[in-house]
């Protein structure tokens, strides 16, 4: 494996702790969202193309938190206790 794929894997799955200057760029964003999958909720029928839309609006969150995260310096990675 190449060394950028590898530096790329490390940075993207490393842990990324949240501080006082990004906490309220995710609230921002996951307000925003909400408020969207709401409005198509409420605005569109129930049924297949309804719930991809919802789904595809988690993973745009998702993808949206990330794309800040990864920015900010990598920390110490958690451990979980068995």
């Amino acid at each position: 494996m190449s060394y950028q794929i590898r530096e790329q894997i490390d940075l993207t799955m490393g842990f990324h702790p949240g501080n006082a200057e990004v906490t309220p760029l995710y609230e921002n964003l996951r307000t925003a969202f909400r408020e969207l999958a709401h409005h198509v909720n409420s605005t569109c029928p129930d049924g297949r193309c309804k719930s991809l839309a919802i789904t595809h609006l988690e993973e745009a969150l998702m993808r949206s938190i990330q794309a800040i995260a990864v920015e900010q310096p990598l920390g110490a990675e958690r451990v979980r206790e068995a």
